[in-house]
């Protein structure tokens, strides 16, 4: 259960990539999940800026079982993330950026059913474009050198931690 976080975010980016592979084939990842300080040129960076419990999720209350132990009820995290284009050539950069914008607008829900290499603990991933103030983007920007790149910003949901079958 405690790979349920890295596989979420990799099955996004194998997603993405698949779709960006097949309008323009390149020899290597087109997205990568990399650390905030990581510089790969030419290639959409996945980020995680913030990871926070899910407001709607807060509610629950403990669940009692037959022999008087309450169970916990899961975890379920909202995954802030940043998709930036580290692009030498811009307006290249910009048109990937842009068809990801698109995949993200196509793609708001995965499920096991249209996605088989979801992680069976998550029955619904749902991602959600964020809109920033320029101050908030500028200090996501400060993750890398305080270099501003080309970025959107997703929220991604659904991921459980500690759900009992």
């Amino acid at each position: 259960m405690s790979d349920v976080l890295a596989s979420a975010l990799l099955t996004v980016c194998r997603q993405m990539n698949s779709e960006l592979r097949a309008i323009e084939p390149n020899s290597r990842p087109w997205v990568a999940l990399l650390a905030p300080t990581e510089a790969v040129p030419d290639q959409l960076k996945i980020t995680v800026l913030n990871l926070t419990q899910e407001a709607s999720a807060r509610n629950y209350e403990p669940v009692r079982r037959d022999d008087f132990r309450s169970m916990q009820p899961p975890l379920h995290l909202e995954v802030t993330v940043r998709i930036a284009a580290d692009f030498i050539d811009v307006p290249h950069g910009l048109r990937v950026l842009g068809r990801a914008v698109n995949w993200c607008r196509q793609h708001n829900v995965l499920t096991p059913a249209d996605t088989p290499d979801l992680d069976p603990a998550i029955a619904r991933l749902s991602i959600e474009m964020l809109n920033l103030s320029l101050g908030e983007a500028l200090a996501a920007a400060q993750l890398r050198d305080g270099i501003p790149m080309p970025a959107i910003f997703l929220r991604i949901r659904g991921i459980a931690f500690g759900a009992q079958a």
